[in-house]
């Protein structure tokens, strides 16, 4: 014990010599050269997750709170923080400031430690961030498989507690605040033909699996139905039971608020990739001509109905 406390003190005397004595610039490399030196000997390797880079969320620590999130409730840990919002079907667990917890890969411990601080300056702002610490031969196995498997996890978990929401269209744009759906209605309370309700849900099942193949052949993955009949016959029960089936938000357009075809296009491009379109009464908002009587449609409706067909069915 006393060879290492006085290990210690030559330490701190030659510390103290270093700076009193030697320019800076020899100091600072002297450092850098300590610093190299010690690395050598250090086993570990440490990848940090910053909630913001470049002003942008980082997908990386999203991904990493929600599968760390998921876990926290079957391990022992000091302090976990529990929320639950109107938008998440389950709890959510997150790690509180300085804890850290042991994710075990391919039988491989990997320590993430979660830190947050405020940002100096005039504008203080919350700095959050992880620290994955792993032995550092691992490092190819953590960027090319445990990370990936992060990312598709944390998707999953995504889907799995979100909940469905409707989205209206407000003149040019979708209205910011979505109205969260809690419909009741499923495939298995719906009133509907049985082969016909048993088609439409393989149908659907297989337009799930088949994101890949769309990619392959260069089509857009997309699948459209067309539903018609007086109203009370079921139309809007049919599109909750897929709703919730697919777990997809639905987005109510109505084509009689839509000025041009440039509108359209950018109503149907800010739609979520995983969701329902629902055009109400397409068949009333376009006017066709009568061939036999060979009467034009009049100048007046042509001016206000500015969205073409061809675009109303792309």
């Amino acid at each position: 014990m006393n060879s290492v406390w006085a290990l210690l003190a030559s330490i701190a005397l030659i510390r103290t010599t270093l700076y009193n004595y030697l320019p800076e610039k020899l100091r600072l490399y002297i450092s850098a050269r300590f610093e190299e030196w010690t690395r050598r000997f250090n086993t570990d390797e440490t990848m940090v997750f910053k909630d913001y880079q470049s002003s942008k969320m980082n997908q990386l620590f999203q991904a990493a709170n929600l599968y760390l999130g998921e876990s926290l409730p079957t391990i022992s840990i000091p302090r976990v923080t529990v929320e639950k919002t109107e938008n998440v079907r389950n709890l959510t667990f997150s790690m509180e400031k300085n804890t850290e917890m042991i994710d075990v890969y391919e039988n491989i411990p990997m320590k993430w430690k979660y830190f947050s601080d405020y940002s100096q300056g005039m504008s203080k702002h919350e700095i959050r961030w992880y620290e994955l610490s792993f032995h550092k031969e691992y490092k190819s196995l953590v960027t090319k498989c445990y990370l990936p498997y992060i990312l598709e996890r944390a998707n999953k978990i995504k889907e799995r507690n979100r909940v469905v929401q409707l989205h209206t269209a407000a003149h040019d744009f979708w209205t910011p605040k979505p109205v969260i759906i809690q419909h009741p209605m499923t495939f298995e309370t719906l009133a509907m033909d049985g082969n016909l309700k048993k088609e439409l849900v393989e149908d659907l099942n297989r337009f799930m699996n088949s994101k890949e193949y769309y990619q392959q052949i260069g089509k857009v993955w997309k699948r459209g139905y067309l539903l018609y009949g007086p109203p009370g016959t079921g139309k809007s029960s049919l599109i909750a039971a897929m709703a919730n089936h697919l777990n997809f938000d639905i987005y109510n357009l109505n084509l009689s608020a839509v000025s041009s075809d440039f509108v359209l296009q950018n109503l149907l491009l800010s739609t979520a990739n995983r969701s329902i379109l629902v055009i109400e009464d397409i068949d009333c908002s376009i006017k066709f001509q009568n061939r036999e009587s060979g009467i034009e449609q009049p100048i007046k409706y042509q001016q206000q109905n500015k969205v073409s067909l061809s675009c109303k069915l792309s």
